[in-house]
């Protein structure tokens, strides 16, 4: 029994991870560590070419590359295009990925809409 709950509490805790917001993705590339984040600058500029999430899925050919170059913007600026085009031909289970990707995109926009903390003196209340 006490092998039934720790494999359920084990269970339990990887849920709730995954269940808390991703903030950004890691891993290491030809010996170099990178973290994938997108901030307001970032999610601003791709909103600025047009690009929608969905794009990524129906204008792939296009969309992929420029989405995930951007993703390296607030980590690695001025990181070039054709290796970005590299580290990607590289990434393994892609469609999952991509909508880890499109949750982090998804991050800055939805702090836009975040109420202030309710003891916030400063806040604002309209009427």
């Amino acid at each position: 029994m006490t092998e039934l709950n720790t494999n359920y509490d084990n269970f339990r805790d990887e849920v709730e991870k995954k269940e808390e917001e991703r903030s950004n993705i890691q891993f290491d590339f030809e010996g170099k560590h990178y973290t994938l984040e997108f901030n307001r600058k970032t999610a601003s500029y791709l909103q600025s070419t047009g690009f929608q999430p969905l794009d990524v899925f129906e204008k792939s050919a296009s969309a992929v590359p420029l989405f995930f170059h951007t993703a390296f913007g607030v980590h690695h600026k001025g990181i070039k295009r054709k290796f970005t085009n590299k580290i990607w031909e590289k990434i393994v289970d892609k469609t999952e990925f991509l909508e880890a990707l499109l949750e982090l995109y998804s991050n800055p926009l939805n702090v836009l809409f975040e109420d202030p903390d309710e003891n916030d003196e400063g806040k604002i209340i309209w009427s």
